[in-house]
């Protein structure tokens, strides 16, 4: 069931092209494992994980495993995260947490769709998406039309936020502000100039930059 499901649904081939002998599945799965690139393989444990015909003990299975193992991925509410480090789970575990319980619906949106975009290997929409989590967070609790202008009211306001900290995160907008791909589109350039590192570091940074602003706002 799983296996046809990922054709039709994961793969958008037509069913009555699916292999019917479990030799031949077999096969296919191995191939995704030891023959495709590594965003391909999390893609299809990432569907397995989500869906409603996957036991929840394989569930656990699967997290339990990678934990174990030390493996640069995790897996947070059914996603695959680029965790090397049980500090790192623990606080992008947190933050995300904490985004869903008291954060806007469309910094959780956000968060989720960025950690989709670096399961596929889609490092400047995985950046774009980070991104428009924080600001999402910080719109919803202080007015201003851009994040720098949210920032700059919640200092006047008296919020107790460090310039430095101010300014040293504007400098990371601006850079997915001016990287082209990422948050413009692309004149002649062909794939934006925005890799792996980057990706991880963004989500990350601003996983926990809007965990802040909503702790911040709940002070006072």
């Amino acid at each position: 069931m799983l296996l046809k499901q990922w054709f039709v649904e994961g793969e958008h081939r037509p069913v009555d092209e699916f292999p019917s002998s479990f030799s031949k599945q077999e096969e296919r799965v191995k191939a995704m494992v030891y023959d495709q690139p590594l965003h391909k393989l999390l893609d299809f444990l990432e569907f397995l994980l989500r869906s409603r015909f996957f036991p929840d003990e394989r569930k656990t299975f699967f997290a339990e495993n990678f934990e174990e193992c030390l493996a640069a991925w995790r897996v947070v509410d059914n996603m695959f995260l680029p965790i090397s480090t049980e500090e790192e789970a623990s606080a992008i575990k947190q933050a995300l947490r904490e985004v869903e319980g008291s954060g806007p619906k469309g910094a959780r949106t956000h968060l989720k769709a960025s950690a989709d975009f670096l399961a596929k290997g889609k490092w400047a929409d995985s950046v774009r998406e980070s991104i428009h989590a924080v600001e999402a967070t910080g719109k919803s609790i202080e007015s201003g039309n851009t994040l720098a202008d949210v920032l700059k009211n919640l200092r006047k306001k008296g919020r107790p936020i460090h310039p430095a900290l101010v300014d040293g995160f504007l400098s990371i907008y601006g850079y997915t502000s001016d990287e082209k791909g990422v948050r413009h589109s692309m004149v002649n350039e062909e794939v934006a100039n925005v890799g792996e590192k980057e990706a991880v570091f963004m989500f990350g940074s601003c996983a926990s930059f809007a965990r802040y602003l909503l702790r911040l706002s709940s002070e006072g």
